[in-house]
């Protein structure tokens, strides 16, 4: 949605926070994917 231009960032962003029910995770800003992740390997499929 956002990338389609109907959200805007605002709103994308309280769409995808993670809610209590939910069994997701959402990473909001490039500081925790840098933190948080770490790629470990790839398989060429």
């Amino acid at each position: 949605m956002y990338h389609q231009g109907i959200w805007e960032k605002e709103r994308a962003i309280k769409e995808i926070k993670a809610y209590p029910t939910y069994d997701q995770i959402a990473f909001i800003t490039q500081k925790a994917i840098d933190k948080l992740l770490k790629f470990d390997s790839y398989e060429e499929v």
